[in-house]
């Protein structure tokens, strides 16, 4: 049988439609063409085929179910070994009107499905029969039910026999028979280890060399745009400014190159010094014809700190050599401000000299020979299970965050706000006020968006309203909440000093609840009390005494993903036992108070047309529970 041609325009525009017809059962059916690549959507982050898959067939099996409406495309996948001849037959039931099945495949590796290699068309005494067709290749093929003005309440019938050729299914005869699965995967499905499809999307995974010099490879396996480099940010603009007997080209470029005291204007022109053999030149200059000069080095504004043979930090190997010369790099990094040879280059007291950890040539040096010169040590404090604080401090080069905390921060890497680069691709997030308003703050990965956070680490917001990985705040619970001046409630003293409120004294008493209460309705769906739990509306957490927060503050960051719903089918319960209303699969789960605890348990899961979002409907069931 000749393959059909590709999606006719009739079909997308009935798609797109509601086509009509005044007698629409003496009307034949049009071809049943195919999804092909623009019928998929959008589910949330998901990209899903238009058809939706009810199940797996094997030979010899009949499924049966509900017709579709009109306008809706349902199927069933099945299995097939290549030069089998697949015989499916369509019955209708009940009710009276047309139907149509079609075959297609095989599906393709990202999950699309090729043009109908046949189409046959029934009514209510006549079956819509498939035969005589020998499947040129191995895979996944679909069998798609239409229909077109069938009565209501009308039921099918799908039976999938094996009239020819190999009737082998191996994915569906193991112990896990392959699923059933609408996805469509861009970068392909993953497999078991006995090479059947799993319905799951393969994790994308960039290289560096994907995406090019304009772009860095994500966290999320996606490529994005580079983050432009401070001097890049820069306007050209010649307005000459001095800083550190160097002349700019403006103030802009002046603080990229690390300068702080700048001066409007050029630098004073001083004559070079006078050079002979007795009178040498530093060892950044050159005699030349009597005269030190500078040595003429073209160095990129990349940071890749080392330290020289002079006990001085430069921003990249370029600028050392070019100061220094050849041999300029002692070791790749920042100086080592207390480096030590022995304990007694060392303080008083529990202090170490040990191998410094930012220095990378110290993996190979210190391992071989620990008392070697080329070892690089440091003075450091003796670890301790606390945290670090006031009696215990960090390392060099890192600060204890939050500050003020007494034996419970952490170390982290210091930077300024104005030099952001200094972090890499990390972000120069402020995470408290006092320091912020020094504009100072520290190196934080970049999350959200599909970018996690490893270990105990949170995705929070900065002060600057920008998601970084940030360590949980190291407090135990404590009943007491405590309040800030401005306003700001904090679950604890200990939590009030991590975002920088020293000044903080314990919350008065709720006051009365509002003259509403008692009279709360549901809402369109739950929202997060301070308190960490699900109240059925704005109403009952404000009753509660409880402000309203982000519902991730109750769900973890695992809120079901919204997608938008246009009838009560694309709703179902989820997660919890069933205790959400979601238009897709999750594991979330939360407290709930009593009250919204019998909505999820007798509400009725629909769709909110209106806002096209699924919730949980009031039924008299949950009416007399909560009424209780």
């Amino acid at each position: 049988m000749r393959p059909m041609r590709r999606l006719a325009p009739a079909l997308v525009l009935c798609l797109a439609v509601a086509c009509t017809r005044e007698e629409p059962v003496r009307q034949g059916l049009p071809p049943a063409e195919p999804p092909v690549a623009n019928g998929t959507f959008r589910d949330g982050e998901v990209e899903r085929t238009v058809v939706r898959i009810q199940g797996m067939l094997s030979y010899g099996e009949t499924a049966e179910g509900a017709m579709p409406a009109d306008d809706t495309l349902i199927g069933y996948e099945f299995e097939a070994s290549e030069g089998v001849e697949p015989r499916a037959s369509l019955s209708l039931l009940r009710g009276e009107g047309r139907l149509a099945v079609s075959l297609h495949g095989p599906r393709d590796g990202i999950g699309l499905w090729d043009t109908a290699l046949a189409v046959a068309e029934g009514a209510a005494d006549d079956d819509a029969v498939i035969e005589n067709v020998t499947l040129e290749r191995a895979g996944y093929y679909l069998l798609l039910v239409r229909s077109r003005g069938v009565t209501a309440h009308s039921g099918y019938a799908l039976r999938l026999e094996c009239d020819g050729g190999s009737c082998a299914q191996p994915c569906q005869d193991r112990d896990a028979p392959t699923e059933a699965c609408d996805l469509v995967c861009r970068d392909g499905f993953e497999v078991d280890e006995n090479a059947c499809r799993l319905c799951e999307c393969i994790t994308p995974a960039c290289t560096p060399e994907q995406c090019g010099p304009d772009g860095v490879c994500g966290d999320d396996g996606h490529c994005h745009p580079r983050e432009r480099t401070c001097l890049e940010e820069c306007a050209p603009v010649v307005a000459p400014v001095c800083a550190s007997e160097t002349t700019y080209a403006n103030e802009c470029v002046a603080r990229c190159s690390g300068e702080r005291e700048i001066r409007p204007g050029e630098c004073p022109r001083v004559p070079p010094p006078e050079c002979d053999a007795a009178r040498p030149c530093p060892p950044d200059f050159a005699c030349r014809g009597g005269r030190c000069v500078e040595r003429a080095c073209r160095c990129p504004d990349e940071r890749r700190p080392v330290c020289g043979i002079d006990g001085q930090t430069y921003r990249n190997e370029c600028q050392a050599v070019c100061r220094l010369g050849e041999g300029a790099v002692d070791y790749h990094s920042e100086c080592v401000r207390r480096r030590c040879e022995s304990v007694d280059d060392c303080p008083n007291g529990d202090w170490r000299c040990v191998p410094a950890a930012q220095v990378p040539e110290n993996a190979t040096a210190c391992r071989e020979n620990p008392g070697s010169s080329d070892c690089v040590r440091e003075c450091a404090p003796a670890p301790s299970e606390r945290g670090c604080g006031a009696d215990n401090p960090c390392p060099h080069g890192l600060r204890c965050y939050p500050p003020g905390t007494e034996g419970g921060g952490v170390c982290l890497t210091p930077c300024e706000l104005d030099q952001p680069e200094t972090c890499g691709d990390r972000a120069c997030a402020p995470v408290h006020r006092d320091t912020f308003a020094r504009g100072e703050g520290v190196c934080l990965a970049r999350c959200g968006e599909g970018r996690g956070c490893p270990g105990a680490l949170q995705c929070r917001p900065d002060l600057l309203d920008r998601p970084v990985c940030q360590f949980p705040c190291p407090c135990r619970r404590d009943p007491v909440e405590a309040c800030a001046p401005d306003g700001q409630r904090f679950g604890s003293v200990c939590e009030a000093r991590c975002a920088g409120y020293f000044d903080t004294e314990p919350c008065a008493r709720q006051e009365p609840p509002p003259p509403e209460c008692g009279q709360c309705e549901p809402g369109p769906g739950f929202v997060c009390g301070a308190d960490g739990r699900l109240y059925t509306s704005e109403c009952e957490a404000r009753c509660a005494g409880e402000p309203v927060g982000r519902i991730t503050s109750c769900l973890g960051d695992r809120e079901p993903p919204p997608a938008r719903c246009r009838r009560d089918e694309d709703c179902f319960e989820t997660g919890c036992e069933g205790r959400f209303c979601a238009s897709a699969r999750s594991d979330v789960c939360a407290r709930f108070t009593p009250d919204a605890e019998c909505l999820a348990v007798h509400g009725a899961c629909g769709c909110d047309v209106e806002r096209g979002a699924c919730r949980f409907a009031p039924t008299e069931a949950s009416a007399r529970c909560a009424a209780q």
